[in-house]
């Protein structure tokens, strides 16, 4: 009886573990997704922008917008604005 009771709670246990890590990853991989998509969108606004304003952009410019930080991309969106060419944005 009392081996069957143990067996039970940690049966229960062992779930409710299971459950509440099931939980957390869920929460943890939908953040990271949000983050990722936000990312993606401001490059995207940087890149239309820069097109917009100064044509096709240099095959330079697009590999250093493909590896920048997020960070980056955001100090470059608020700097594109007041660019008179396409390499002013990235400047220290």
């Amino acid at each position: 009886m009392l081996a069957e009771r143990i067996e039970s709670w940690t049966k229960e246990w062992w779930e409710q573990g299971l459950q509440q890590g099931l939980q957390q990853g869920l929460q943890q991989g939908l953040q990271q997704g949000e983050e990722k998509g936000f990312y993606l969108g401001e490059l995207q606004t940087l890149q239309r922008q820069l097109t917009r304003r100064f044509g096709p952009l240099p095959q330079a410019v697009q590999v250093r917008l493909s590896t920048a930080s997020r960070e980056e991309i955001e100090r470059w969106l608020d700097r594109v604005l007041d660019a008179h060419t396409h390499i002013m944005p990235f400047a220290p």
